[in-house]
């Protein structure tokens, strides 16, 4: 190889060298400016990573906490339980106490005392049946309205009576009638002969009602209509009286 050549080699490999040499210094910024990860991309990830930590934390605690209350269900549901338990067992073993008797009215085989008048207005003995000072307030009630033909047939409550309608009314209000009743048909009503609270004195023309030996007539000395009087017989009229009683 002659010199010239050799010169010519060597411009050659210094040329090579010192663009190896350029490239080696430029490569890095390039690379860096071509996407390459630098100071920026790694707070970047570092950062995206703190959010996911705390993101799984936040989540935990939630799960957490859902737990916690869950629990705290579960033990209230298991408390309610003990309570509804407990009380069965009390109401299990809690003492029968017996339910107080209403005090009941004192039977019609109570032994009889006569009802009195004040005022016009008939008073119950003491101790008498329920019935009988149902009657008499009933007799009470109706006394002194005036006398109506067919008054207390077609309704309990009338503003007038007849001497039939007198005694229906009243058997009502004792509980022995269920619906009026004539004369005539009282006078077959219930049992013969005169009862021990309740008599009921009838015929086909008049009728009249005694109540605990006060009598309930539409007929007397100076008054028409209902009215009580001492007297429990009253003779004033047409044929004999059927005595009936309850």
């Amino acid at each position: 190889m002659g010199p010239a050549m050799r010169k010519q080699l060597q411009r050659a490999v210094a040329t090579a060298v010192a663009m190896l040499l350029a490239i080696s210094l430029i490569a890095p910024a390039s690379y860096a400016d071509s996407g390459g990860v630098g100071s920026g991309d790694a707070d970047s990830i570092a950062a995206q990573k703190a959010a996911e930590k705390k993101a799984a934390e936040k989540r935990a605690a939630e799960k957490k906490a859902a737990r916690k209350r869950a629990a705290k269900k579960r033990a209230a549901a298991k408390r309610r339980a003990a309570k509804r338990r407990a009380a069965r067992r009390r109401a299990h073993h809690k003492p029968h106490k017996p339910k107080p008797q209403q005090p009941t009215a004192p039977p019609e085989s109570t032994p009889f005392k006569p009802a009195t008048i004040e005022n016009g207005k008939a008073i119950a003995p003491a101790g008498a049946p329920n019935a009988v000072v149902k009657a008499l307030a009933a007799g009470n009630k109706i006394r002194n309205k005036p006398y109506k033909w067919g008054g207390g047939h077609g309704k309990w409550e009338d503003n007038g009576y007849d001497c039939s309608g007198t005694v229906s009314y009243i058997l009502h209000a004792a509980g022995k009638l269920d619906s009026p009743l004539t004369s005539g048909d009282l006078a077959k009503w219930g049992q013969s002969h005169r009862g021990k609270w309740f008599s009921v004195a009838a015929n086909g023309g008049h009728t009249y009602i005694v109540v605990a030996g006060l009598r309930m007539d539409t007929s007397g000395t100076g008054h028409t209509g209902p009215s009580w009087f001492d007297s429990d017989v009253y003779t004033k009229t047409n044929g004999p009286f059927h005595w009936r009683h309850p």
